[in-house]
């Protein structure tokens, strides 16, 4: 089951303590309990960086601090920005779900420079 809040799965929490305490489990299977039955949506953001040749790029992942660091100073950064370097986040939108990720990444990278600007100027 997939709980959209945290205040949801806390109240999942406290039925499933209440549930395992009359068993006097420890609260290591009620911790492994939830984390099989529990589970949080994933967001998937869609950024954009500035290159070091002024250059945009545009991307998507869970998490960017991580992906930022990635194009900036790891091998798995992407071939484009790994001879770019360094690169600046400049723009990062929320998506519910990879697809959406994906599909907002197509639409920004059909944009001209001018209106990618504006995206996330205006």
């Amino acid at each position: 089951k997939i709980y959209k809040s945290y205040k949801s799965a806390f109240s999942f929490f406290l039925k499933v303590y209440d549930k395992f305490a009359l068993f006097s489990h420890s609260l290591v299977m009620i911790c492994e309990y939830i984390f099989l039955h529990v589970r949080f949506p994933m967001s998937y953001f869609v950024y954009i960086l500035e290159c070091s040749d002024k250059t945009l790029y545009t991307g998507i992942a869970k998490d960017v601090q991580r992906r930022l660091d990635e194009h900036n100073n790891s091998a798995k950064g992407a071939k484009y920005t790994r001879a770019r370097r360094p690169v600046k986040l400049l723009h990062i939108e929320e998506c519910e779900d990879r697809s959406s990720a994906c599909k907002r990444e197509y639409a920004i990278k059909q944009l001209s420079r001018e209106a990618k600007i504006t995206l996330f100027k205006g």
